[in-house]
């Protein structure tokens, strides 16, 4: 009776290990991220990605974006719209999108208020890449 005792305790821990290491992804409004990347272990490279420009751009037209990028948050359409028309570059914006590993199913809504404030089609082209 032990051993079997013993042999089902096993199975169930080598299953909950296979469970952990498998991505669990939450939602958000217009954003899917696996919550493995919500770790701050990247927040360096994240900070490094904004010159001091760029940040006192930010600080005085979205300091909510601006925290996020400092938490290594994921963006959400309206801080990408933010930190567009603040001027930071495609690549940037895309770089960080990569690194906090965010996966956005855009609708046909949220695509057109990103053309309609001015986004590129090479950032809208990345987010909807980033949800296949």
């Amino acid at each position: 009776m032990k051993s079997l005792f013993s042999i089902a305790i096993i199975i169930g821990l080598t299953s909950c290990a296979s469970h952990q290491a498998k991505e669990v992804y939450t939602a958000f409004d217009d954003v899917f991220i696996p919550t493995r990347s919500r770790s701050k272990n990247t927040n360096g490279t994240l900070r490094a990605m904004l010159d001091e420009q760029d940040r006192l751009i930010l600080q005085k037209t979205s300091p909510s974006t601006l925290e996020k990028i400092e938490e290594g948050d994921p963006l959400f359409l309206d801080d990408v719209i933010a930190l567009y028309q603040g001027g930071i570059s495609d690549d940037v914006i895309i770089q960080y999108i990569h690194h906090t590993r965010s996966s956005y199913r855009l609708s046909h809504e949220q695509i057109r208020k990103l053309k309609n404030a001015g986004i590129s089609e090479k950032l809208i082209n990345y987010m909807i890449d980033t949800g296949r």
